[in-house]
């Protein structure tokens, strides 16, 4: 498993989860995961700009094959107490 970070700058954009899936025939799918609603305006405003640059990276990147949402609050509270517990 490769792993990577991404640090925003500010940090006031908050945390982005990235999962990369890369098949075979070197088709990309990108789903990142944001914690602010404004980030999410950014990446959503720019996700043409992603598929672009994994096209120059050798990567076949379709039409939607960069997928954005938005973290669920609850799903991250319940994420915290299991980890504190």
């Amino acid at each position: 498993v490769n792993r990577f970070e991404i640090r925003l700058d500010p940090a006031e954009l908050g945390r982005i989860d990235v999962r990369l899936e890369i098949d075979e025939e070197g088709s990309v799918t990108a789903r990142l995961t944001v914690d602010r609603v404004e980030t999410l305006a950014l990446l959503q405003r720019d996700a043409r700009t992603l598929e672009r640059a994994f096209e120059q990276a050798g990567l076949k990147a379709a039409e939607g094959s960069v997928d954005l949402t938005l973290r669920d609050p609850s799903s991250q509270d319940r994420e915290g107490r299991s980890s504190q517990e």
